[in-house]
């Protein structure tokens, strides 16, 4: 579930987790047009450790097959938005499911 103490933004807090798993750039020089391998250096192991640590801080799943198709941070931060989406959207069908068995069954 999203921290709703924390007054940064999903974008805010995906670049945090780029620059803590990246020695080579900070916070601020990273940029959500930007590729990981490319333009910020992360290897494959930065990229998948910066992944788990997404996980970590948003209290979501990234499977392996979301995990491919991140490239670039907006791609990332992009990826973070529909999980919490579906997230969300699955605890709102949950909360307002009927709970009265169908009759006709």
């Amino acid at each position: 579930m999203l921290n709703t103490t924390n007054p940064e933004t999903v974008e805010e807090r995906v670049r945090r987790v780029i620059a803590r798993n990246n020695p080579y750039m900070t916070f601020e020089e990273i940029k959500n047009e930007m590729r990981l391998a490319a333009d910020i250096g992360m290897d494959s192991l930065d990229v998948v450790e910066a992944l788990m640590d997404t996980e970590d801080e948003f209290h979501i799943e990234i499977s392996d097959e979301e995990a491919e198709g991140v490239a670039t941070v907006q791609q990332a931060i992009d990826l973070v938005h529909a999980i919490l989406q579906r997230h969300n959207g699955a605890q709102l069908k949950d909360k307002y499911q009927d709970p009265v068995p169908d009759a006709q069954q």
